[in-house]
């Protein structure tokens, strides 16, 4: 699981929070920053539906039968779902 954000949003931040208090293993990217976009994880990015671009935090994860599903938002309850 992938959320993508900035370290000075406050919904990101809070995010980020509530996933590590689920026990919720993922990996933070900072938008901002161009060797964290770099990475693998980073350049997942690209596949995020265009609506979406704009947002922040948003979510990739993959579900156990494969199928990427994007959470938009601090929407902890919904990437907990799709990540379960």
């Amino acid at each position: 699981m992938i959320e993508y954000g900035t370290q000075w949003c406050q919904p990101c931040s809070k995010l980020k929070e509530e996933l590590t208090r689920r026990a919720i293993p993922f990996v933070f990217i900072d938008v901002e920053d161009p060797k964290a976009m770099a990475t693998p994880e980073g350049r997942h990015a690209s596949e995020m539906p265009q609506e979406m671009r704009r947002a922040i935090p948003a979510t990739r994860v993959v579900r156990r039968d494969l199928r990427v599903e994007w959470v938009s938002g601090c929407d902890p309850d919904r990437v907990e779902r799709a990540y379960r």
